[in-house]
């Protein structure tokens, strides 16, 4: 029974069939190329398969460029390069591609199965682990969208309540002949803008409410700043805190998934605002800047509210450690917090002293020349 698939790429036939004869005997269904031009065609056109074996010099197309352009591609796969020859610059390339394995030609078939079913076995596992934090981001949201719902209810609550009174106003108005079509046009503009904000947020709640994949794409911080105000103003406004955003200007886009950096900025604001409670004087600052010399982008998250205690500031992102009365947090939004950003490359450090406030740094990563230009 056919339980794997992978990919071999190698332009000598009788390698190809003494893998597959070792492999297919243990359930694992071999794919197979002649050259890297063929093999990048064969791993674009099967997206399913997580783990390729490749020969390095073909012709054609060598295995570190067809590793290189499917890679421009699609990233979700594990591969083990093989080489006839033991050149240092080979392993070097290898590394640099972060191979999950090195065989030099001829080598032992059992410890070349035994790392194919260790990759595999590999393989699953973060399927399973990726499918569950997937699950887990998306439980926050909700707990989110719950913690932000009374903000949000007064959000739209406002351009209802002044459409609804002026609609009755309108109305008598008309009855009695009391009013100019400019007046009545003036007022449908008005109504015209007030739906539309309407429709920003519920429109987003639900974008934000969906699930949405891991797919990194050129990602703009400063709108994503703005799209966590689109469910926070209000609530911000409601609890009198003064917020101030500054950041550099001409940002670079970074590559990142807005989704998930946008999680992360709430769990910020909820964690800043349950903070500041009992102030009257509540202070939150965000500061963007972009630092070209180190190539990150470093974001500033700080509130002057009642800060973490110096024996509670090395558990912070541990998954399940809160310090909020029961039903008011799951202690998992730090935690998500600190994986959506290592997921990013990033880094994600927390600065506190108890009763003055917090500060969370975020580095973000920017792409370098080359990566732009490749």
């Amino acid at each position: 029974m056919i339980e794997h698939k992978i990919i071999i790429v190698d332009d000598e036939m009788i390698i190809r069939h003494m893998i597959e004869k070792k492999l297919s005997d243990q359930g694992i269904e071999v794919l197979q190329a002649t050259d890297g031009l063929s093999g990048l065609q064969l791993i674009l056109e099967h997206p399913e398969v997580k783990l390729i074996v490749t020969d390095y010099k073909m012709p054609r197309m060598d295995g570190f460029t067809m590793l290189k352009k499917a890679r421009e591609i699609r990233s979700d796969f594990r591969f083990i390069l093989m080489s006839g020859h033991a050149q240092g610059g080979d392993i070097i390339d290898a590394l640099r591609l972060s191979a999950s394995d090195f065989f030099i030609k001829p080598f032992n078939l059992g410890t070349f199965s035994t790392s194919i079913k260790r990759n595999l076995i590999e393989i699953e596992q973060e399927a399973t682990q990726k499918h569950l934090q997937e699950q887990l981001l998306q439980s926050a949201k909700l707990a989110s969208i719950g913690e932000l719902a009374t903000g949000i209810a007064h959000e739209i609550n406002q351009p209802l309540s002044y459409i609804s009174g002026h609609v009755q106003t309108l109305l008598e108005d008309i009855e009695l002949e009391d009013v100019t079509l400019k007046e009545v046009y003036a007022l449908m503009k008005e109504f015209e803008k007030r739906i539309g904000r309407i429709n920003s947020i519920i429109s987003h709640l639900r974008f934000f409410g969906r699930e949405h994949g891991s797919t990194f794409s050129e990602t703009n911080l400063v709108d994503v700043f703005e799209s966590c105000l689109l469910l926070l103003n209000e609530k911000i406004r409601l609890r009198s805190i003064e917020l101030k955003f500054e950041h550099s200007e001409n940002l670079p886009l970074i590559k990142g998934n807005s989704h998930q950096l946008e999680q992360v900025l709430i769990n910020l604001f909820q964690n800043a605002i349950d903070a500041l409670e009992h102030r009257n004087d509540g202070r939150i600052t965000v500061q963007i800047n972009h630092h070209p010399e180190k190539e990150v982008i470093e974001i500033r998250f700080t509130d002057n509210g009642s800060g973490i205690s110096p024996k509670d500031l090395g558990h912070i992102f541990d998954p399940f450690f809160t310090k909020k009365p029961v039903g008011k947090g799951t202690g998992l939004g730090l935690s998500i917090s600190f994986g959506i950003i290592q997921a990013h490359r990033g880094t994600i450090v927390c600065e506190s002293e108890l009763n003055k406030g917090t500060c969370f740094i975020i580095t973000l990563p920017t792409p370098t020349d080359r990566e732009q230009t490749d």
